[in-house]
């Protein structure tokens, strides 16, 4: 009936899924109703991602299949490999087992290789010296160490899809004569440096585990898949249905689910009132004055309910006093304003910084860039104009504090700082998940650090 309204077509659709909820037949001698509704449902994790390495892909799919599908459709056979992806950048790798004879094996990730050896496949080459390596790879004249020479630089080649065959440049004789091959760079595992433009991260041996630095499309934690389907849920359903049942098969992963989702409520919280801060804000906020600014903010919505319970005993007590309370959170709202300041480093989890909602400036630095009588002794900066001068100023600043070197009593005395902030506040409104030790970050132009 292509007349019928859409309230028409409601009206029978429901109609049409109430009687099979409540007419029966015959199963085994048992009558069973023709429609079951259910309210929940059930999800897994995806399958991870593979491709064949070819001029014309990647051809990209998750059916497992050990041969690409689409290049079957043009009768060519050819191996496909799982992909991973830097956390830190997303650039993509292939996780592959390189015989001796230069046949290539497709690996998993965590995987040891068992008759070659295990490698890190890039389709195509990195620029050389695109991305420097950290200071502490490097001798005292600035030439990469002996260990860590293959991480920086890595061996590159040439792989035919069609034969299957990796040739590493200057190790054997490339006897193959197929059209198709293409550009190749090896990265070695374990997984310490990533060349890829714009990235640069690196791990020590003490990042043990692969799944750490790098992911695959089909793996993702308890947690994270948490934030998705929920997130997903709540933007999806209308207003008035947007409640969330979750139900686990056992009482500690139920405790982790509902601490990690509360955790991340109030993580949001902080940064929704961080943002409106700064754009009511006529001037920048010093860093200073974040906490004292931050809990205004709050208290201006307080009738919304922006402002939580932050006393531990409130309207306990008639001789209570609320004033230390008060200041020790704002405090607690400063020491997470320092700790935004800081880089996540992990593309799925970015910051307001990373999202572009945050711009952090330095007071002064452009006078300091522009007195021209303070750069005499430093030749390379005193050559430069003013305004280049100020960005490498800039630079040098964003990356100590990306690295938290930020001078703040929070760093310099932590655990009474810890023990302040456990006696005054309701441990309810608490979610750093930092762990505020008393090591220091800093710079020298003399230490040097020795990594495995």
């Amino acid at each position: 009936r292509p007349g019928a309204t859409l309230e028409e077509a409601e009206r029978e659709i429901n109609a049409a899924f109430y009687l099979g909820m409540y007419s029966e037949f015959p199963v085994g001698g048992r009558l069973q109703k023709r429609f079951i509704p259910k309210v929940h449902m059930y999800y897994s994790q995806g399958r991870e991602i593979k491709s064949c390495v070819t001029r014309e892909g990647p051809h990209l799919h998750d059916a497992g299949e050990v041969t690409c599908p689409k290049c079957a459709e043009t009768d060519r056979t050819r191996i496909t490999f799982p992909m991973v992806f830097c956390r830190a950048c997303g650039q993509e790798y292939y996780t592959i087992e390189l015989l001796p004879d230069g046949t290539v094996k497709s690996r998993d990730m965590d995987s040891l290789a068992l008759e070659g050896e295990a490698f890190y496949l890039y389709r195509g080459e990195f620029q050389e010296g695109e991305v420097s390596p950290p200071e502490w790879w490097c001798t005292d004249t600035g030439n990469i160490k002996e260990k860590y020479r293959s991480f920086v630089s890595p061996q590159r080649g040439s792989y035919c899809p069609d034969c299957n065959k990796l040739i590493i440049d200057g190790q054997q004789v490339d006897p193959c004569m197929c059209s198709g091959k293409i550009r190749i760079t090896l990265l070695s595992t374990p997984f310490r440096f990533c060349p890829s433009s714009g990235c640069g991260v690196s791990y020590d041996l003490r990042t043990r585990r692969e799944f750490n630095k790098l992911f695959s499309f089909g793996t993702v934690g308890r947690s994270t898949a948490t934030d998705i389907l929920v997130s997903n849920m709540l933007t999806t359903l209308p207003s008035s249905e947007q409640k969330v049942i979750a139900f686990s098969d056992n009482r500690q992963d139920t405790a982790l689910q509902a601490a990690h989702m509360n955790n991340i409520q109030k993580r949001i919280h902080f940064r929704r009132a961080l943002y409106h801060t700064l754009a009511h804000e006529e001037n920048p906020v010093l860093l200073r004055e974040a906490g004292e600014t931050i809990f205004n903010t709050l208290k201006h919505y307080q009738s919304e309910g922006a402002l939580p319970d932050f006393e531990k005993h409130g309207g306990e007590g008639r001789m209570r006093r609320s004033s230390k309370s008060e200041s020790v959170y704002k405090k607690y709202l400063l020491l997470n304003t320092i700790l935004e300041m800081g880089s996540t480093r992990q593309k799925n989890q970015p910051n307001l910084e990373d999202v572009g909602l945050l711009k952090v400036g330095y007071v002064g630095l452009d006078e300091i860039a522009a007195n021209s009588n303070l750069w005499k002794d430093v030749p390379i900066l005193n050559a430069i104009t003013p305004d280049i001068r100020e960005d490498y100023l800039k630079g040098y600043l964003d990356i100590m504090r990306h690295n938290l070197a930020i001078y703040s009593e929070f760093f310099f005395d932590p655990y009474a700082i810890n023990e302040e902030i456990e006696r005054h506040l309701n441990p309810d409104v608490l979610f750093h998940n930092e762990i505020l030790t008393t090591r220091p970050t800093g710079y020298s132009d003399d230490a040097r650090r020795n990594s495995p």
